[in-house]
């Protein structure tokens, strides 16, 4: 059996066998070994292509929450603006109406006090001057 074994050894095709064996076996680990880090590197671009995705994602995000920061500053300002602007419309009207008034009531009494003194004036067949005053008028305009 030893001899059989020796002449195993010696054999040329048993030898050549091996041989190819282990050739093919390193032709394969070199080609796993190339498979590898051809895969580590699609990974490795794979992940740099996903932060990538993700900075641009972010960058997106940021983007769209300054825009809507901004439209609500400007729509905040333009009700700011409408309120002063419907405060300063009212106030006005508020005027105009209290100057209406005080001319209506000046108006009235004057026209009492004329249907008053010609009423005074025919019924005594006297003749009056009537001398009206500013200091008389003045009164009714400081209350404004």
């Amino acid at each position: 059996m030893q001899k059989k074994m020796v002449s195993s050894r010696n054999d040329p095709e048993t030898a050549h066998g091996s041989r190819s064996s282990s050739s093919y076996l390193s032709v394969v680990l070199v080609l796993v070994v190339i498979v590898v880090v051809l895969l580590a590197a699609a990974v490795e671009d794979v992940v740099v292509l996903l932060c990538l995705v993700v900075v641009v994602l972010v960058a997106v995000v940021n983007v769209a929450v300054v825009v809507v920061e901004v439209v609500i500053v400007v729509v905040a300002a333009a009700a700011v603006v409408v309120v002063v602007v419907v405060a300063l419309v009212v106030v006005l009207v508020v005027v105009i109406v209290a100057i209406v008034v005080v001319v209506v009531v000046v108006v009235a009494v004057v026209v009492v006090a004329a249907v008053a003194i010609v009423a005074v004036v025919r019924s005594s067949n006297t003749s009056i001057t009537i001398s009206i005053s500013i200091l008389t008028v003045k009164p009714l305009f400081s209350v404004f």
